[in-house]
Order: C-alpha cells, then structure tokens, then sequence
C-alpha cells in the first residue's frame, strides 16, 4: 500500500525532468538561402542545410499554373532541372524531411522565382531586354561620363 505513492512520486519527477525530450515533436527547419539561377535551358536550385534533416522536396510552379507540384527528392543542396521550356518564368519552393517512424516534413523556405534564358543568351541580358532597362543604363552611364 506505502509503494504506490513512492511509484507515483518517482513517474511525476521524471515527465517533470525528462518530459521535455519524452513529449516534444520533433520538428525541422525550414530550409534558408534558397537561390534559383535559370542557365539556358536549366535551372540550378540551392539552398543551406537544416539540421537533423534526411533529405528535401522540390516544388515547381511555372508560370501561369496555379500550384506547386513535386519535381524532386532529394538528399543534395542542390539540383539541377533540366529541359526547361526557354524564356519562361519558373517558381520554386523547399522544404525539408526526416524519416523515423514515419515522415517529418519542415516548413517550407521562401519561394524564389526565376527565367530561363531565352535564345542561348544568359538571364541577365533577358532582364533587361524584356524590361527595356539597357537604354536606361545606357542614359545614366553616358548622363555620368558627360558630367
């Protein structure tokens, strides 16, 4: 009859001690400094490691879709796509897992966007071409060098 509370005593100091690590989920990071670069035809995704993580999903949504489908899974930091349509606006998202009993899945890291290069010509060049910005740069280097 006296060992019972004695029992008792001894379980409630130990979810008091060790609840913490008995009880907390086991969550992940999600994913930080996501880049993607359009490299003409492909896309070149990276991103930095999260901690305890098996490995990561990539989602892709191109333009004029309306949700992300699942393009990759990986262990890497780093993919690359290829046969990607040219001149096209692309989308891309992260997220990280971890596999125990069953999948743990990480928060998803911030979307990047960008284009693959169109006509063999690299993606910086396509920026300004599409948005007329080299005759700005032009006016504001040649507007410098009359000064």
């Amino acid at each position: 009859m006296k060992k019972y509370p004695v029992i008792i005593i001894f379980l409630i100091t130990m979810l008091l001690v060790c609840g913490e690590t008995v009880m907390a989920k086991e969550r992940l990071g999600k994913p930080l400094g996501v880049l993607a670069n359009g490299v003409e035809d492909r896309v070149v995704i990276s991103w930095e490691p999260v901690k305890k993580a098996d490995g990561y999903e990539v989602f892709e949504k191109a333009e004029g879709e309306k949700v992300f489908t699942k393009v990759k899974v990986t262990k890497k930091r780093k993919i690359v796509l290829k046969k990607k349509a040219r001149g096209r606006r692309y989308q891309y998202k992260v997220r990280a897992y971890r596999t125990k009993k069953k999948v743990i899945y990480g928060k998803f890291g911030k979307k990047v966007e960008t284009m693959t290069a169109k006509d063999s010509i690299s993606t910086i060049k396509n920026f300004f071409d599409n948005g007329n910005y080299s005759g700005w740069i032009n006016n504001v280097y040649m507007g410098w060098w009359l000064e």
